[in-house]
């Protein structure tokens, strides 16, 4: 029976269209500018983007803020969908079109990437304060993957086809953690450094990661093969359920004024982040099974003769992807600034890409109480991502919304990401 969950298993993950991964910290202003937001990041918001930020909370010129402290209400939400091939566009080229030829069928399968049909999913619902220098974050962070090969794709169109292989090669990969954070930020003095900055801000956070679950499956040289006289399927499985996880992460931050209107942003985020899984469940299980003449009365017997199970427990550990970020802020006008980030991973993992992107994005406030942003970025697993959004701002409350898209504009975008902010002052 095991045999035939993984086979199932197999054949379900390479057409599943559940997405299961996402992009690094982001926030509904984050979002609006397309990711530019490095240097801009203020209070708990800072925590994942510069905990060095943290230090301008006395006089901060660029939001025109002094000295206030916020909190964060839990149920602020940001949520992240894609993939990187599918798009509405693509849907109506091969779907709206009646009858679908094969000429047309061979046209949507060329379009494919020829490497893995990659798909994305992100959830954050944080929640924290800052008071002065020091802020406190935490909340549900979900992150996941699914990769397939596209050749799946020419099996659901096209069939089974005699003399004919199909990879069913791909991976599952879904993590939740709680990560609660605190962090510290202040302003220093360095005899080297004031020479060329005004002001000097030095930051860091530790991350208690507590791990809820974690859940991957690897398939390896896995196929499926047919001829006239028979079939073949091979498949080398990897499933792996952990729970009960804990680990640390280390953000470090610099940040730094340049005159009245130019502020740089430099940090490194997730240092030697690691989750330890207490307790885990491995199976590994192979499928190797030779069907000359279809019986069905015999496929349970031939299962059983063609698979091999084995089944263990132990202790698993899984990175908490580090990432490089560096940016500046520049303040224009009073009512105008212009935003810049680099995010570089350190690795190829989770929602972490070792493909740099950079992003651009500014900040209208012609009314102070009704901010426009909008921002674009390029590189990164999703090629290219644009946003907007704007904040309502009231003496003690501010409502901030954010909706971007990754991949293309409008119709031929692949992903979609919405995010929902409320912050009260006090």
């Amino acid at each position: 029976m095991k045999s035939r969950y993984i086979l199932f298993t197999a054949l379900l993950s390479s057409v599943s269209f559940f997405p299961l991964t996402g992009q690094s910290n982001f926030t509904a202003r984050s979002v609006s500018l397309g990711g530019a937001f490095s240097s801009y990041a203020r209070g708990v918001d800072a925590l994942g983007w510069n905990p060095a930020n943290l230090g301008f909370w006395a006089k901060d010129e660029a939001l025109g803020e002094k000295g206030k402290r916020s909190v964060k209400l839990p149920f602020s939400l940001a949520f992240d969908l894609g993939n990187n091939t599918i798009s509405p566009d693509w849907i109506s080229d091969y779907f709206d079109v009646g009858y679908i030829t094969d000429e047309l069928k061979n046209q949507m399968i060329n379009s494919l990437p020829d490497n893995d049909w990659l798909l994305f999913q992100a959830l954050r619902v944080p929640f924290g304060f800052s008071i002065n220098n020091f802020a406190v974050s935490t909340g549900l962070d979900i992150n996941g993957r699914i990769a397939s090969r596209t050749d799946v794709f020419e099996l659901l169109f096209n069939g089974l086809r005699f003399d004919n292989s199909i990879s069913l090669d791909g991976n599952v990969l879904f993590e939740a953690v709680i990560p609660v954070a605190l962090g510290y930020g202040k302003e220093f003095y360095s005899s080297l450094l004031n020479k060329y900055f005004d002001r000097v801000y030095f930051g860091g956070a530790v991350k208690y990661l507590n791990g809820l679950n974690r859940i991957s499956t690897e398939f390896s040289n896995s196929k499926l093969s047919t001829s006239k006289e028979s079939f073949d399927i091979k498949t080398t499985t990897t499933l792996t359920s952990a729970i009960s996880g804990t680990g640390l992460a280390l953000d470090l931050g610099f940040s730094a004024r340049s005159g009245e209107k130019l502020y740089l942003s430099i940090s490194l985020n997730n240092l030697f982040g690691k989750i330890n899984w207490s307790d885990s469940d491995i199976v590994n299980g192979s499928v190797n099974l030779n069907v000359d003449k279809l019986n069905f009365s015999e496929l349970d017997s031939l299962f059983e003769e063609s698979n091999s199970i084995d089944e263990n427990t132990g202790k698993v550990s899984s990175t908490y992807p580090g990432y490089f970020v560096a940016g500046f802020h520049y303040q224009y006008r009073p009512s105008v600034s212009f935003h810049s980030t680099l995010i570089q991973g350190l690795s190829n993992d989770m929602n972490i890409s070792t493909i740099p992107r950079f992003s651009l994005g500014s900040e209208m406030n012609a009314n102070t109480w009704l901010p426009i942003r909008f921002g674009i970025s390029v590189g990164g697993i999703e090629d290219f991502r644009w946003g907007t959004g704007f904040g309502l701002n009231f003496s003690k409350f501010h409502l901030d919304f954010g909706i971007s898209e990754s991949g293309g504009i409008l119709n031929s975008a692949k992903g979609i990401c919405i995010a929902l902010q409320q912050t009260f002052f006090f």
